[in-house]
């Protein structure tokens, strides 16, 4: 998967160039959600699904990490950057490992569990792809709602 992370990231970086950094930010959160929606409907007669959603992954994930890092680093104050920049560092940690055991504990209070969705039993990881995907869906609009604002008070 690597390769494919290091053709997308100089691609993203020319992208990047030319566009707003927060109107990029929207898009490629929302491009992200497709990964997540394949990997719902990923079955053992689709694993195809599973190779296109990992491609995806990889080639959209360059845009997220440039767009993030660079609206943070630009939108920080100089005093004491560093100092910032750690504490998001800490907090996106901190975030990763509480989501891990959040997600762990509904895998195994849901169990063999399954819903039927889209006409397909779907098992608790499938859902919870989906459920990953609609979050995301609603980071996008209201990232969209902030940029919106923002343009109006400019």
């Amino acid at each position: 998967g690597l390769p494919i992370y290091f053709i997308a990231n100089p691609l993203w970086s020319r992208i990047l160039q030319r566009k707003p950094w927060a109107k990029m930010l929207m898009i490629a959160q929302f491009l992200y959600t497709t990964p997540y929606i394949f990997n719902a409907f990923v079955t053992s007669t689709s694993i195809g699904l599973f190779f296109l959603s990992t491609t995806s992954s990889l080639l959209i994930s360059p845009g997220i990490s440039l767009v993030h890092t660079n609206l943070l680093y630009d939108n920080m104050p100089e005093e004491n950057r560093t100092t910032y920049l750690g504490l998001y560092s800490v907090l996106i940690q901190l975030t990763a490992f509480i989501s891990q055991n959040i997600g762990i504990q509904i895998f195994r209070l849901t169990g063999d569990t399954t819903i039927p969705i889209f006409g397909l039993d779907m098992c608790n990881k499938q859902y919870m792809n989906l459920v990953t995907a609609c979050l995301l869906i609603v980071t996008c609009l209201y990232t969209k709602f902030i940029v919106t604002k923002q343009a109006k008070l400019s």
